[in-house]
Parts: C-alpha cells; structure tokens; sequence
C-alpha cells in the first residue's frame, strides 16, 4: 500500500511541477498546423486537466494518463474542424500512453503532440488540406 501511495504522490508531484512546462509550451505556435489556440486560453484549459484526472489516479497511472492525453487533446485541437486528425490523435495518444505507462504530465502532452503531427501529416499532406 505504501508503494503505491509513494508512487501516487510522486505522478502528481511531477505533474504539478511540469505543469509550468505548458507556459512556455503554450507560447510556441508551429506554423505548419491549423492555428493553435491563444497561449492563455490553452493554459487556462491545461489547468484544469491535472485536477480533472486526479481522481483517476485512483484507477491506476495509466488511465490517469489517458484521462491526461484526452484533456491536453481537447485543449489544444478541439478547435480544429478536422474530426479525422483528432480522432487519429486520441486514439495514437491513448495507445501511446497505455503501452508506454508515462510517469510525467509532460510526456503525456508529448504523446499528444507527436501523434497530432503525425496524425496531421498522415490525413491532410497532399489533399489540400
């Protein structure tokens, strides 16, 4: 019981300190992608993730982290008109983040970020989108 509290306590203290990772990371705009939201209201958004999932830490890490990808993916792309590309995300984040168990908020929004481009990249290169 008290690895498990140990290990509880380390996921949100590593995801509270990596929280301020999303400030900067909020501030950067990729210009080869759909114009991302404005940096305050990402970060407005990102806040409430960490308190959104918290109660799924109970469940285990990995569906903590899911409920993580699903939150910065709904922060960052449910702007985009794309419902293939978003669909694409969720479910390669949601894949990424139960194979490869993440202990840190910021490899999370990583997988969020990665499966995006790729998603991006798989379903709108070339048509014009």
């Amino acid at each position: 019981m008290e690895g498990t509290i140990g290990a509880t306590k380390r996921v949100l203290v590593g995801t509270m300190l990596l929280l301020a990772v999303v400030v900067v990371q909020a501030q950067e705009v990729s210009p080869s992608y759909p114009t991302l939201p404005k940096p305050e209201n990402f970060l407005s958004c990102a806040k409430k993730c960490v308190p959104a999932c918290s109660l799924k830490i109970i469940e285990g890490p990995i569906q903590y982290s899911i409920c993580l990808a699903q939150c910065l993916l709904q922060c960052k792309h449910s702007h985009d008109q794309n419902e293939v590309v978003y669909d694409c995300t969720e479910k390669c984040a949601i894949s990424k983040a139960t194979i490869f168990k993440p202990e840190s908020y910021e490899k999370v929004e990583s997988y969020v970020d990665s499966c995006y481009e790729g998603c991006w990249n798989k379903n709108t290169v070339g048509r014009g989108l």
